[in-house]
């Protein structure tokens, strides 16, 4: 019995102004097939199962939805209007289960239209449907909306969207019967509510904070039968507060003199869970967002289950509590006790990790201030030759524990999703997670080093060796350039002990790099290379007193990111101005890194006009550079000048770990700003 996933997704098919040019509805077609690709390409197992959609208003767009989608899912309703001429809530649903009839004449939905709207709003027709879907978890009623917008500050409206979510209730209430009646355990409401969900809550705010008033005020149907489903399930165990703070909606407004203004980015997506205390309640095993550059709104999906321990990552299982066997490996005992339910595992402490998942079952990373991409392992190792005494009887002991771990490096807390494959979905009962924190004692159990980092404590027990021969040993892993370009790091060894210490550098095949024996406080190496290279450093004391030690790593590499909440890749039509003004602007956007040939990013804008963006995130391949990033743009209709490129120089040693570029530059027709983040490190 497989889990069910559902998606929110507001797809910005906005219709044609024909009074306004350029329309914001001029776009919507082509994003419409856009959209409908994302969904063909994604394999079967990862299809929601039930997809809803907002701002589904233009009829062209609307098309190319129901003719892609349909395909896809046997089961739909394409539109909901409202009880004026042309209305239309914009609201759509597709379904891989039947629609199960509401009443004797075998209705599949109820809608209901909002009396209340302002400003354009009051153009749509917007409103809450409500269907009931038989699924293999039992009768789901699912709701879904989009309420009242605001368009110039975060709390104008906010009256009319608590009414309208009054009217939300009243409307399931028909439906399931009124609160708490039973089928509202497994009720779940969702869709674009405008409501912002990242401010942490904030009690002594007057007036409340409108999540704050939403959620939690009771009396209020919201808080009384509605869980916010990123906030309750979304964050770590003990915690009142998410560390991903879930942005749904990425507006990408320029602010006053290119600053970012406030709510560029938001979350005002929800998929809400019933609070009522059942067993059969439906909960989220995980929420995340997927599809970021289809729409000036990220989806929202949900894999859904019946509550059960640890299968959330709000009830994940703490690391901490796990008994620890003799070779220091961390033994987490697990029960899944319904088929296909997930179990999440919480580990506070930063650092380096070999993990070891459960025979049969599947583990994905993910750091708790991003929980919808997952991280990367740098390695795998059996546990029989890390060097580690008792490792390897230690994760065959239970004989339900793969023998080969995966190695990852974790810059801050994070969690471990396990569950069944697609070859075992329905799997039950005991698993065993083995996790190995490293601490430097051979070089397969090195501490991995972040470039930029502060410098790291070695973290030498006082008294007692680490292990045989009473070593540390670090890692650096050394990226490449795009360019191939050879580029330098500097690896600085802080010694406070007052006593010698002999180290030792080391190239991939472990040829010497370095070495030497002082009691400085403080010793440079530098090491230049193309990559991709590791680099292991051998730490030795000369007393097992001798604690304080500290090593860091400076690369002289620089990654071009679209980092959302810092600035997210664009390329920015700021103002369509130049002789070209009245026709469409036609843009080949190309990217060149370090000089070197070909480019690494090229694409075309057929229609670029004042005030528009490229939007580039997920399309431009997060590439390392040492000196710059050209910025080409040329017009088709123009011969090119020497003034339409712009250059993005490396980050300095004084920038921070991550920087904002806004990058402006002048071309025939006008100015464009190219928007993107630098980082001196690669998304783990």
């Amino acid at each position: 019995m497989r889990y069910l996933r559902l998606m929110t997704f507001n797809v910005q098919l906005l219709p044609v102004v024909p009074i306004v040019a350029p329309s914001p509805g001029d776009e919507a077609e082509s994003r419409a097939s856009a959209i409908m690709e994302a969904f063909k390409k994604l394999p079967l197992d990862e299809l929601p199962d039930v997809v809803t959609f907002n701002e589904c208003f233009n009829e062209d767009a609307r098309k190319v939805v129901i003719n892609g989608m349909s395909g896809l899912y046997p089961n739909h309703i394409a539109k909901f209007d409202d009880t004026f001429v042309g209305g239309d809530s914009g609201l759509a649903v597709y379904s891989k289960y039947p629609f199960f009839p509401l009443d004797a004449d075998g209705k599949k939905f109820l809608f209901f239209s909002y009396p209340d709207a302002e400003d354009d709003d009051a153009l749509a027709g917007k409103g809450v449907a409500v269907i009931r879907l038989e699924t293999p978890l039992g009768m789901l009623t699912l709701a879904f909306t989009h309420t009242q917008a605001f368009y110039h500050s975060e709390d104008e409206y906010r009256g009319t969207r608590a009414k309208q979510l009054a009217d939300v209730g009243k409307t399931i209430a028909q439906v399931n019967g009124n609160f708490p009646a039973l089928p509202w355990a497994k009720t779940i409401l969702m869709g674009d509510l405008n409501i912002i969900g990242n401010h942490p809550p904030d009690p002594a705010a007057n007036p409340k904070l409108e999540w704050d008033s939403t959620f939690e005020n009771p009396g209020q149907i919201m808080a009384d039968a509605f869980w916010d489903g990123w906030r309750h399930f979304n964050r770590p165990p003990g915690s009142a507060i998410e560390q991903d703070p879930g942005f749904t909606n990425n507006n990408l407004e320029a602010g006053e003199n290119g600053q970012l203004p406030r709510g560029l980015l938001s979350r005002l997506d929800y998929i809400c869970f019933s609070k009522l205390p059942a067993d059969q309640v439906f909960v989220a095993q995980h929420l995340r967002t997927r599809f970021r550059t289809l729409s000036d709104h990220w989806s929202l999906e949900a894999d859904i289950h019946l509550t059960s321990p640890h299968c959330s990552p709000s009830t994940a299982f703490d690391a901490a509590l796990a008994p620890v066997a003799i070779s220091h490996l961390k033994l987490a005992q697990l029960e899944i006790t319904r088929p296909g339910a997930y179990q999440w595992v919480f580990v506070a402490k930063p650092g380096t990790y070999t993990i070891f998942k459960p025979t049969g079952l599947e583990i994905t990373l993910y750091a708790a201030d991003n929980l919808s991409t997952p991280w990367n392992p740098y390695g795998q190792i059996d546990a029989a030759t890390m060097g580690i005494d008792n490792l390897e009887k230690d994760v065959r002991r239970f004989d339900s524990l793969e023998p080969t771990g995966d190695q990852y490096s974790m810059p801050g807390p994070f969690f471990i999703r396990i569950r069944a494959g697609s070859k075992n979905p329905d799997v039950q009962g005991t698993c065993f997670l083995g996790i190995y924190e490293h601490t430097g004692q051979t070089p397969d159990t090195a501490i991995v080093i972040q470039p930029w980092a502060m410098p790291l404590d070695a973290g030498l027990p006082a008294g007692q060796p680490n292990g045989v021969h009473d070593e540390c040993w670090f890692r650096a892993e050394i990226g490449r350039a795009y360019s191939g370009t050879e580029h330098n790091s500097r690896f600085i060894i802080q010694n406070n002990t007052g006593n010698d210490a002999k180290v030792k550098l080391f190239r991939s095949g472990f040829s010497v790099i370095s070495g030497f024996s002082n009691a400085d406080p403080e010793t440079v190496v530098e090491y230049s290379t193309s990559g991709p290279d590791t680099v292991f450093i051998r730490l030795n004391r000369s007393t097992l007193s001798d604690t304080s030690f500290r090593v860091s790593w400076q690369s002289g590499l620089t990654w071009l990111r679209s980092v959302p909440n810092v600035r997210p890749m664009v390329l920015r039509c700021a103002d369509e101005t130049g002789p070209d003004w009245l026709g469409a602007d036609e843009i080949t956007l190309t990217l060149y890194a370090d000089d070197h040939r070909p480019e690494f990013f090229s694409t075309y804008w057929d229609d670029a006009d004042s005030n528009e963006i490229l939007k580039l995130e997920g399309q431009v391949p997060e590439i390392a550079f040492v000196n710059y990033i050209d910025v080409s743009v040329n017009e088709s209709d123009f011969i090119q000048s020497p003034d339409d490129w712009s250059r993005v120089g490396a980050l300095a040693p004084t920038d921070g770990l991550i920087k904002a570029i806004v990058q402006s530059f002048d071309v025939q027709s006008g100015t464009y700003q190219f928007e993107c983040s630098l980082s001196r490190t690669q998304q783990g």
